[in-house]
């Protein structure tokens, strides 16, 4: 899943793509050149989320945050993101566990990424409170399903075998046939 975020990533219209690892990927990295790395230090997500967006909208860029754990995301979806950020202040790609699987921004907001219970279904709604509460207009896209569970990969693997295109990647799906999850 990684390969197809950075291969997805690497293909949107972007001015400048980062990566923070949390440990460095030394020959594992998928995408030598196309990114640039920094190796996270902070020892909670709420810090990882807020010291990138902050180092990178120092550096007078709008941020879009994306995981590794959302198989559907697709170019449009980046290009739809971009454009939100052209005209307001946030967007957000919600997830089907409560969650999100991106979160861009025009200006700095680090408040909403603190107090965040990240490991419950209540995230995207803090997230937006948080967003009403500073004052900060938000776009939302589509739903996507992330993958963090055995119930979601089971969903997966059922979506893919139906015949649906767009659910994940072609490294994802190379992957599962694999590990003999798909015919």
């Amino acid at each position: 899943m990684l390969a197809d975020t950075l291969a997805t990533v690497a293909a949107a219209p972007a001015a400048r793509r980062v990566v923070f690892w949390t440990d460095p990927p030394g020959d594992l990295d998928p995408a030598p050149g196309q990114f640039e790395s920094h190796i996270q230090s902070e020892t909670d997500l709420s810090a990882r989320l807020t010291a990138a967006a902050s180092m990178l909208m120092r550096q007078g860029h709008r941020v879009i945050l994306v995981g590794c754990d959302c198989p559907g995301l697709t170019v449009p979806l980046l290009v739809q993101a971009i454009e939100a950020l052209q005209r307001g202040d946030s967007v957000v790609g919600a997830s089907a566990d409560g969650s999100y699987w991106l979160l861009g921004l025009s200006r700095e907001a680090p408040e909403l990424f603190t107090g965040i219970d990240w490991e419950s279904g209540r995230v995207l709604q803090q997230t937006l409170t948080r967003a009403a509460s500073e004052g900060l207009s938000v776009t939302l896209l589509p739903l996507l399903a992330d993958l963090d569970t055995p119930q979601d990969l089971a969903l997966l693997v059922g979506h893919v075998a139906a015949g649906d295109p767009h659910v994940c990647g072609p490294r994802l799906i190379t992957t599962l046939r694999q590990l003999s999850l798909l015919p």
